[in-house]
């Protein structure tokens, strides 16, 4: 639900919308793109590395044997 939502959100976004939201010199639109993709997997790998932490039976793939 959360990521339909999410990419609802995302796609009626325009080039204004962004421009109106990062207004700081410097911050291109690919760039706050990019930083938010980053930022993003950073949180998930320290989401995958708590589970392990807590759950050592956690596998993030299967082993294909």
């Amino acid at each position: 639900m959360v990521q339909t939502q999410s990419i609802d959100v995302l796609s009626r976004f325009t080039e204004s919308d962004l421009d109106r939201l990062f207004t700081e010199d410097g911050l291109t639109i690919p760039f706050v793109l990019h930083y938010c993709a980053q930022h993003l997997a950073f949180h998930a790998g320290q989401l995958v590395l708590l589970r392990k932490w807590f759950e050592p039976s956690f596998q993030l793939y299967k082993d294909h044997v």
